[in-house]
């Protein structure tokens, strides 16, 4: 019986599954990003939406992660919402002072109250709808806040 022998160019093979891997989870990202892009509120200068990016985080021999991530000061209020607050400003006997499109003039008030707002869930909602039917499990953490 005449037998047929293989060898397997290990390197090769890691190299050749790390790229395909690779490209899966780049595609999925991007797609979750492109989606968070959508579902962000346009807000008056656009800053929350320009800070969203997708970026190779780890890419080694063993491991390939991508990150899509919000970096903007006010993302997690547009991601997560704020409840009723009142706003003051920084100095003691100081006033706010902004634009009311309401009434079309610049306004100044010792203080406003802040209605609240629902957060759009822009990071998570794109991640649960794409990374499942891409067949990875989610584990949804919550991050770190920057305080200045």
């Amino acid at each position: 019986m005449a037998g047929i022998r293989i060898k397997v160019d290990v390197q090769a093979r890691n190299r050749i599954v790390k790229e395909l891997a690779g490209q899966h989870v780049s595609a999925t990202a991007n797609v979750i990003y492109a989606d968070a892009l959508r579902l962000v509120r346009p807000g008056k200068t656009g800053q929350v939406k320009s800070h969203i990016e997708v970026k190779a985080d780890v890419v080694n021999s063993r491991r390939v992660r991508y990150v899509v991530q919000a970096t903007d000061n006010h993302s997690i209020l547009e991601h997560q919402g704020a409840r009723r607050h009142v706003i003051k400003p920084r100095r003691r006997g100081g006033m706010l002072r902004f634009y009311w499109e309401k009434i079309g003039q610049d306004v100044a008030f010792p203080k406003v109250n802040h209605p609240g707002m629902k957060g759009t869930r822009f990071l998570v909602k794109p991640l649960e709808k794409h990374a499942g039917k891409r067949g990875y499990s989610i584990t949804i953490v919550q991050g770190h806040i920057p305080v200045r």
